[in-house]
């Protein structure tokens, strides 16, 4: 079975469930779990819902383990950003890996290579 953007979907039952909007950052490594900054997410949305078989809703058009397809709508393509899940104290936590035309520019001219939405699941 194949999600939206091609890919083969692959079961990550770590994933499956309601995530909620945490925080910002612009590295794994600097997520502190006691300093959630509670930022805003640019992209407007504050909770994620990881349906059984890869099955996308709004704009989330599906997922495969390590990944989640996105559509702003329109003509804009589908794009895949890489997650990681870690448990941190008892909590998970998924970490999106946000690269976009913004980011890619930056990179060049010697700037961050991208930010992380992170997600904490909800019980």
């Amino acid at each position: 079975m194949k999600i939206a953007n091609g890919m083969e979907f692959v079961n990550d039952e770590k994933a499956i469930g309601k995530w909620v909007y945490a925080d910002t950052i612009d590295s794994i490594a600097e997520f502190n779990p006691y300093q959630i900054k509670k930022t805003i997410n640019e992209d407007g949305f504050d909770e994620i819902y990881f349906l059984p078989d890869g099955k996308g809703y709004w704009i989330f058009e599906g997922w495969t383990k390590g990944y989640l397809a996105i559509h702003y709508g329109g003509d804009d393509p589908i794009l895949t950003y890489r997650y990681t899940i870690k448990n941190i104290d008892d909590c998970e936590y998924m970490f999106i890996e946000v690269k976009d035309d913004e980011n890619f520019i930056l990179v060049i001219y010697g700037g961050k290579p991208a930010t992380y939405y992170v997600f904490e699941r909800e019980n």
